[in-house]
């Protein structure tokens, strides 16, 4: 086996951002003798020795703390965090018990990740003041005329929506334009051009097990596959 084929298929996997060129090497293993391969303990990062970053409009401060988390979350956004990516491939030698093992790693940005602070601690504010950080990039990026939206999709238990459209206007006013939905019908009420013209569209998780009558009949699935004029699209399994 050529080990460059093994090496390019693991390093086939890495992220496709241009951020360099993966490092690749390869071993050889008995089959016997395999395990888990060696990996260094997870660390959960905090903020505390980011700057505390201010955005105007908000019409209460964040804390110290909710700050240093939105400078942390704006320079994700931005590519600035970078993590060592890391992908590999297992080919079986047939006929010898050994497996070659390519790697490809290299370093890569962070493409998202969890704001998990404890519970009241203000995730949901620091989430509005990043929506608020952004919305001028993302107005520039709208266009209804081909369909794209600029707004920033919040999707939170059924019981949630109204709080965080109540949030939304607490924190900024009405700097930031929304639409609530609750519902398929309430969505079907809303056409792509007002879809596009606000900055946040807040939906309960559930909304695509929706079922009336019988659990065949779910409206969300059979909305957006008379929309997207895509015919028959399978229904979302429910309780999933």
């Amino acid at each position: 086996m050529n080990p460059y084929v093994a090496a390019h298929r693991a390093a086939a996997l890495l992220g496709g951002e241009s951020t360099g060129i993966p490092n690749i090497d390869y071993s050889l293993a008995e089959l016997s003798s395999m395990g888990e391969p060696d990996t260094k303990a997870f660390h959960v990062p905090n903020s505390d020795n980011y700057d505390e970053t201010t955005i105007s409009g908000m019409k209460l401060p964040l804390y110290k703390r909710q700050a240093k988390a939105l400078t942390r979350m704006l320079d994700i956004e931005s590519g600035k965090v970078k993590f060592l990516e890391e992908e590999r491939s297992e080919h079986v030698l047939a006929g010898i018990g050994w497996c070659m093992i390519a790697r490809a790693r290299k370093n890569s940005p962070l493409r998202g990740g969890v704001l998990g602070d404890a519970i009241g601690s203000g995730k949901t504010v620091i989430t509005i003041a990043l929506i608020l950080a952004g919305v001028a990039k993302a107005r520039a990026n709208c266009d209804a005329n081909k369909g794209r939206s600029g707004a920033t999709l919040v999707v939170v238990p059924p019981g949630l929506v109204q709080q965080w459209d109540d949030e939304r206007e607490k924190f900024t006013g009405n700097q930031l334009k929304c639409i609530t939905i609750d519902s398929t019908a309430t969505l079907k009420r809303y056409s792509v051009e007002q879809m596009c013209a606000v900055d946040m569209v807040i939906v309960p998780a559930g909304i695509i097990e929706e079922a009336h009558k019988s659990c065949k009949d779910r409206p969300y699935t059979q909305h957006l596959s008379k929309m997207a004029g895509a015919g028959f699209i399978p229904e979302a399994p429910a309780s999933k």
